[in-house]
């Protein structure tokens, strides 16, 4: 198919019947061109906060991590990750944009209740000055996750998420 320029609608006449066609099947072949999911992304990214990846989620099984380390988001609006542990360690989540969705397990395979804590970047690579854990939706039981971290008991998966629309524990990330 040829690419359609938008411009050249500008010198149909429209009121002949020929090129009323003409534009209606030329504005229904652009608009099947441009929006896709990508293309949608890329058109709203107007504030930077969204970009073409941001229709997409990011989903992985990380396995056993021994140290501090890094979970590459991606720009996808939503991620999706699961990891074992067995000493404290922080997690950080890089290209993270603001107002995406992050659901993540933590199981400990060690002896001992370790801390986990966080970290994250936005896709320009801002990092998030507050990132608090709002365990079991009460206010008095909010984690700071950058200085305190959360202490995890061992071999029972813990499940963190961002978003305020369901119950458990949630994982405010607010960005700058």
């Amino acid at each position: 198919m040829a690419t359609i320029n938008p411009n050249t609608w500008l010198s149909l006449d429209l009121s002949k019947k020929g090129q009323e066609q003409t534009f209606i099947k030329q504005l229904v072949q652009y608009l099947t061109n441009q929006f896709t999911p990508a293309n949608l992304a890329a058109i709203l990214n107007g504030s930077a906060s969204l970009t073409a990846a941001a229709m997409l989620a990011n989903t992985a099984e990380l396995g056993s991590q021994s140290g501090n380390f890094t979970f590459n988001c991606q720009g996808a609006a939503l991620s999706v990750f699961t990891f074992q542990f067995s000493s404290s360690l922080t997690l950080t989540l890089s290209n993270f944009p603001i107002g995406a969705q992050v659901f993540f397990t933590a199981t400990l395979t060690g002896g001992s209740n370790e801390t986990l804590k966080m970290a994250a970047s936005t896709p320009s690579g801002t990092a998030y000055t507050t990132i608090t854990l709002n365990y079991y939706s009460n206010a008095a039981n909010r984690v700071d996750m950058i200085s305190n971290g959360l202490t995890i008991p061992t071999t029972v998966p813990f499940v963190m998420f961002s978003g305020a629309s369901v119950a458990g524990p949630l994982l405010n990330l607010i960005g700058q």
